[in-house]
Parts: structure tokens; sequence; C-alpha cells
């Protein structure tokens, strides 16, 4: 049948087989010092070689040749990416049944909008989901496990997928990668 395409859908067509380099961008509003030493210091003590700190930063992507700070970079090691990409969140709600705002109950039980790097939005991200699941004991000996019904290495595994799959073209900056938890299931979404 005929039903037209919604604008998100024309430019995937018409992007599907351009790769996309929006993570080799500039941030124009940014600069080094809204890069968080600590993260950096950390990344650089794995890398082998004699270089220069600001030859490495370039090497792997923080910054370009002239020490101006890339969206990649910016994402995992900036102190707060949100000042330049304010909607580039994980935003996790659990919602009190099997829907979305189910009639006669509340918009949702918790909500929490995940930000910061990508680790940490990440880590976040996964520990109000798991709050918000179901935990079953498990009795080992004379003790108990408790474990929750989606195993947290699951749930990192998915949310990771979603935050580096998605697409960070400006066109889709506007929206967060969302978490929804139902009385029966998770759904983790990007764009």
């Amino acid at each position: 049948k005929d039903v037209p395409l919604d604008p998100g859908e024309v430019y995937e067509l018409q992007n599907v087989l351009k790769p996309s380099n929006t993570e080799m961008e500039i941030v124009e509003r940014a600069d080094v010092t809204d890069l968080d030493e600590t993260s950096i210091q950390s990344i650089l003590s794995r890398l082998r070689g004699t270089t220069s700190e600001e030859e490495k930063l370039s090497r792997i992507h923080i910054t370009d040749k002239q020490g101006r700070v890339l969206f990649a970079g910016l994402l995992v090691t900036g102190k707060y990416p949100q000042q330049f990409y304010p909607r580039l969140v994980i935003d996790v709600a659990a919602h009190a049944g099997t829907r979305k705002a189910e009639a006669g109950s509340p918009r949702f039980l918790d909500h929490s909008i995940c930000e910061g790097t990508i680790p940490e939005m990440i880590d976040e991200a996964i520990s109000v989901t798991l709050r918000n699941l179901r935990t079953y004991s498990v009795v080992e000996g004379s003790g108990r496990r408790d474990l929750p019904e989606i195993p947290p290495e699951v749930l990192r595994e998915a949310v990771a997928n979603a935050v580096i799959h998605r697409e960070y073209h400006p066109y889709f900056q506007g929206q967060p990668v969302s978490v929804d938890i139902y009385s029966d299931r998770v759904e983790i979404t990007n764009p």
C-alpha cells in the first residue's frame, strides 16, 4: 500500500550506504579544558610509544592534530558532554503495566535521565534498570544469593549496543536512547 515515509525513514534511505563521520567532527565550543584529565590519563596509560600526549590524543581521536576536541573524544572523556549536546542521554522509565501510561495508572513508577560520558551513562542506566526489576533468591547451602530477573551482563551488553550503534548525525542528536521497563519486558531503543 502507499504509505508516506516519515522524515527519519527518508533520511535513512538516502544515507544507508554512506558511512557517518560524525565522531570525527570538531566540537566548536569545546576545548581541552572540557575534558576530564583522570579519564584521559587512564586511557593514555594503556598506550605504548614515546610520542607526546598531544599526539596520543590525536591518534585515538580525542582531539585532532591542532588540539581541537572531537565529538567522540568529548563523549568518552568529557567533563559534562551534555553541556554541548543536551539530548545525548539515556532516558530510563519504569512503567506500571505492559504499556506506557495505561489508564488509571501513574505515568511511570521511576524515571531517570542518565547523563555524563558514555561509560557513566551506561553504568547509571544499568543501575536504574536493575533497581526496577524483580529479584529472585536462590538458596545455596545455608545462605542465599539474590539474582535480578535479567542478569547485569545482559543489560550492559544491550544498553552499550544501543549507545554505541545509535546514529550520532546532527539530525538525530535531539533523540535520546530509551530504556522502558514494563512488568513483562525491558525495551531498549535508539535513534
